[in-house]
């Protein structure tokens, strides 16, 4: 049961904002909501999700009490950044998994059916945007690219050029995420990469020719201030993705969050989460619509299979150390 005034505020705005019809299941007296209509508003949400989050949340002072009760049933995807173990472990213990590979070089949609075909229903896939976009040829990655980029070519790879080697490399991530029907695309910048006039002009070039249906994450690695970040992802559509442990995202609603290992430094990636930082990861969670865990760490499935067990509620899940 709930306050009689702000069962009225609640359900006046549900019903303005998305213009239901008189038969809808509204109580415009301010009366105690009851049992059938607290159902019915979540039925409601369920399905109109997308308009009504950002409108309720604009509209009504009472928006902690609509987002816990009624609108929004926070949804954690926890994964890793790669395949941390065997594929088949890692489609059966987690929720999602960030395709590593697609980064490096192209990868065929071949492989992509074969991925897609064989994760159950619900898995998320994510891919990371081909280096050919984000990063330059100078770049120690590109060992790991399958080819020898001559010296007089260099410049014309990464930092979201308008160059026929940055349209190959996203004509290669959107054809490998189409096919295996992604849900992200992460775009990570290196440090290099920082808050520069032509990189925010190419930033905006970038963004504003190549569309997809895939939500789009970028992980600003430079120093870039904040809310240049947040106008940036503003005008553009996207999702600023970061490490929960270092920064706070620019973005709002749905986070997407890599988590590299803590302290920074030299044992960075070598560092194996506690319970007390999983635990203080959730919470951080709880302050998003939705949100991606990816972790990114050596004992990465270890700690995605804990997170995700704390998540829902279950004991600790034994999972051996990584060999």
């Amino acid at each position: 049961m709930v306050d009689a005034a702000l069962s009225h505020q609640v359900l006046h705005v549900l019903r303005e904002g998305l213009e239901l019809s008189c038969r809808a299941l509204v109580r415009e007296a301010a009366e105690r909501v009851l049992a059938e209509d607290v159902e019915h508003v979540r039925d409601l949400a369920e399905s109109s999700r997308d308009l009504l989050v950002p409108h309720v949340r604009s509209r009504c002072p009472a928006a902690v009490f609509i987002v816990s009760r009624a609108f929004v049933r926070l949804v954690i995807w926890t994964g890793t950044c790669g395949f941390g173990r065997r594929q088949a472990d890692v489609l059966a213990q987690l929720d999602a998994v960030e395709i590593q590979e697609t980064f490096y070089r192209p990868v065929s949609v071949e492989r992509a059916s074969k991925w897609r075909a064989i994760a159950p229903q619900g898995f998320r896939f994510c891919v990371k945007a081909s280096q050919f976009i984000t990063h330059e040829a100078t770049s120690p990655t590109y060992r790991r690219s399958g080819r020898v980029v001559p010296d007089s070519e260099k410049r014309a790879y990464g930092s979201f050029r308008d160059t026929p080697h940055v349209r190959e490399g996203w004509e290669a991530t959107s054809s490998f995420a189409k096919t295996i029907r992604a849900d992200a695309i992460v775009f990570q910048t290196p440090a290099s990469f920082g808050p520069t006039e032509a990189n925010r002009t190419a930033l905006y070039r970038f963004f504003e020719s190549n569309r997809t249906d895939a939500t789009k994450a970028i992980e600003l690695r430079g120093p870039w201030a904040g809310h240049i970040v947040e106008k940036i992802c503003e005008d553009l559509g996207l999702v600023h993705a970061v490490d929960p442990f270092d920064k706070e995202p620019a973005t709002y609603g749905l986070a997407y969050f890599r988590l590299h290992g803590s302290p920074p430094g030299k044992t960075m990636y070598r560092y194996a989460y506690t319970d007390e930082d999983l635990a203080r990861l959730q919470t951080i969670c709880r302050e998003y619509d939705d949100t991606y865990v990816m972790f990114n760490n050596l004992s990465m499935h270890r700690d995605a299979v804990r997170f995700r067990s704390l998540v829902r509620g279950h004991a600790d899940t034994a999972v051996p150390a990584r060999e």
